[in-house]
């Protein structure tokens, strides 16, 4: 499986992510003669084939965890925040990547009907604070293009069988790819998110959204 510089939705979530592949080339034919040209072909079919072998059959599990934090102020109907997320290598136990963001919101959303509030925000400002984020993450100033997302709070959540759990952050998913209809789904556990209310129409959204595991060849380690 290729890393896409796509959306890949998983649980209701889209990441991007961007990979890139190494390649074998061959070397220059010498003119000194036929002994040249065979030592030439011998090492090229042996690097080909090992290296090709190799790359076919390994894989890795990421686990990827998100938190963030956000002033709510539901008079002037804005979002202020940032955003932290942790890429790891549980196969090598290694740290891939820790990246942070601005996030920011003046977009109300009323379809969440659970929900105390829900706002669609947008990243801004991307930053590496650890491991190489440079091939998963966006990086660099100003707002991050197609970065966006709608979030919401819901003190309870009743899940489509009938069970409830508080303080759940959900997601809205638009349905793209199939996974599932489109929709508000839970991008937490419980007590996942809380909320802090200051009592003068502003307000301290904390969450969390539960850690996903996903597997990925490791030539993207190349």
């Amino acid at each position: 499986m290729k890393l896409l510089t796509n959306a890949l939705v998983l649980s209701a979530i889209p990441l991007f992510l961007t990979g890139c592949l190494t390649s074998d080339k061959d070397s220059a034919m010498d003119d000194t003669g036929a002994a040249e040209s065979d030592a030439d072909a011998d090492a090229d079919a042996d690097a080909d084939a090992d290296a090709d072998s190799d790359a076919d059959a390994d894989t890795a599990i990421w686990e990827i965890e998100v938190g963030g934090e956000a002033t709510i102020d539901s008079t002037a109907n804005t979002w202020t925040g940032s955003e932290d997320w942790t890429i790891n290598d549980l196969t090598n136990n290694q740290l891939l990547c820790a990246w942070t963001a601005e996030t920011a919101s003046s977009t109300p959303v009323n379809t969440c009907t659970e929900c105390t509030f829900a706002y669609h925000y947008t990243y801004a400002n991307g930053m590496g604070t650890g491991g190489d984020c440079s091939q998963l993450m966006p990086t660099g100033s100003g707002e991050i293009p197609d970065w966006d997302r709608d979030v919401g709070f819901a003190p309870t959540y009743t899940d489509p069988s009938g069970n409830t759990a508080d303080n759940i952050v959900l997601g809205y998913y638009d349905g793209a790819g199939g996974q599932a209809a489109a929709g508000w789904y839970p991008y937490s556990y419980a007590n996942g998110g809380s909320w802090a209310d200051n009592g003068d129409g502003t307000g301290t959204f904390t969450y969390e959204w539960a850690p996903w595991q996903l597997e990925y060849p490791t030539f993207m380690y190349d």
